[in-house]
């Protein structure tokens, strides 16, 4: 695990240029209207930050409203934790998923056309065939690759920002 003092514009600036996918993590003291400490958690997938969580294990705020506040507290202490490790701890129960892994993927009521379906890699097309409403993400790594989660990651990545699948 890596860690990195750095105000919320530099982690998502070192993010962009350098970390790949995983959980970028650190505690704060307060957020309004929660008590007691706060974890926050920010899901990068291929070096962009895909959403923003703040919770105190009962209440939970996120993204646009975790942002803004996370913007006005200066430097913080994050820490990243790449999904290949994520993964590896996963599958070998050290512990629970993480929230990037615990996605659900479901597809959308969208036309996909046989030729633009036929012109995916083998791997885009097995991805998008186990996209079911019920896999989470961390279940579809170990069905496809193991050893390649940031490939699979992408292709997730890539589905939903084409419109075929969400979250």
């Amino acid at each position: 695990m890596h860690k990195y003092p750095l105000d919320l514009k530099a982690a998502e600036q070192t993010v962009k240029d350098t970390l790949g996918s995983g959980i970028l993590y650190t505690t704060i003291e307060q957020f309004p209207s929660m008590r007691g400490r706060c974890y926050v958690t920010i899901t990068v997938v291929d070096g962009n930050i895909v959403s923003c969580e703040v919770t105190n294990g009962t209440m939970q705020r996120s993204d646009k409203e975790a942002f803004s506040y996370l913007y006005r507290l200066g430097t913080l202490e994050w820490q990243w934790k790449p999904l290949a490790a994520i993964v590896q701890e996963a599958t070998k129960g050290k512990s629970k998923p993480d929230a990037i892994l615990s996605n659900v993927p479901y597809r959308l009521n969208v036309v996909l056309q046989r030729q633009q379906f036929n012109s995916w890699s083998h791997m885009k097309r097995w991805v998008f065939s186990l996209i079911d409403g019920k896999r989470r993400i961390e279940d579809i790594v170990a069905i496809v690759s193991k050893h390649q989660p940031d490939r699979v990651m992408t292709i997730i990545t890539e589905l939903r920002d084409q419109g075929f699948i969400a979250m």
